[in-house]
């Protein structure tokens, strides 16, 4: 079991270059194959509309085309420089508000896609519907990177949010790969329910032994919580145990045809420190 394929998803913002880091990084630490998609947005044009403003709408199309090739040529550069081979760039274009559609389309065929977090000051980024929507659109593990960068290594000690569900039991497999390299692992249970439709009769010891099955060097933090949400607690356990990485199942809620996310999982693509690998 190994990450062999690799999608990183470019944009124009100050951050992606810490996420470009991070993705040659771990193409290297896999010997995998790393694909930069850059998506660009085309604006829709509304036929028979009166005065339509082609000219500024093919300037911006223009506008969009030399920003993803700045970044292509960035992710190019990078490349080089890091001598990696096994490497290729898309620069692919998408109608209307089909970036995620497209990001999503893309990431299917990886094993794992890199996605920088939303960096609400920085108007370049992709924004937290696209990369919320390639998340739960792509059906792969994704693996955000915070804006404000990494501090390397990320695997000497990674931290497993666990509550026993679906998404969580499919993140933890998902990182599996992750979770076998890495010096140290801890399962966080937080406000258990004991029971064989919760977390078991001793929660987070099935899931390590699981884990222990596979090499990997486990052990299990079970923490009380009352007057703190759940994602700010772990959050701040993150912080008190000196972790690299949060792997967690992302939860989604329908609504019509659209998914909105739970509010834990907001919470950490909100205001995470370190990256977090996410499947839903």
């Amino acid at each position: 079991m190994s990450i062999k394929s690799i999608l990183l998803l470019l944009d124009d913002s100050s951050a992606c270059e810490k996420r470009m880091t991070v993705s040659f990084e771990l193409a290297r630490r896999f010997d995998a194959h790393l694909t930069g998609l850059y998506v660009i947005p085309t604006p829709s044009i509304i036929y028979g509309a009166p005065h339509a403003p082609f000219a500024e709408i093919e300037s911006e199309v223009q506008r969009s085309q030399e920003r993803g090739e700045a970044s292509i040529a960035a992710f190019q550069a990078m490349a080089e420089k890091e001598g990696l081979s096994s490497v290729e760039h898309r620069l692919v274009n998408a109608m209307g508000e089909a970036v995620s559609d497209v990001a999503a389309l893309h990431g299917r065929y990886a094993d794992l896609v890199v996605l920088g977090q939303n960096d609400p000051n920085d108007l370049r980024s992709l924004g937290i519907g696209v990369v919320e929507s390639t998340l739960l659109g792509s059906g792969r593990p994704s693996l955000f990177v915070p804006y404000i960068g990494v501090q390397m290594p990320m695997l000497d000690h990674v931290i497993v949010a666990w509550d026993a569900s679906q998404e969580s039991t499919r993140a933890v497999h998902d990182a599996l790969p992750l979770l076998m390299q890495a010096k140290k692992v801890t399962v966080l249970v937080i406000n258990p329910r004991i029971g064989p439709d919760g977390h078991g009769e001793q929660p987070g010891a099935d899931i390590a032994t699981a884990l222990a099955r596979h090499g990997v060097d486990v052990t299990v933090q079970e923490d009380q919580v009352e007057r703190i949400a759940i994602g700010e607690a772990v959050l701040s356990r993150i912080s008190d145990l000196q972790g690299g990485m949060l792997v967690m199942g992302a939860y989604g809620h329908a609504r019509l045809r659209e998914l909105i996310l739970g509010g834990v999982t907001d919470t950490i693509l909100r205001e995470m420190t370190v990256p977090v690998l996410m499947s839903h």
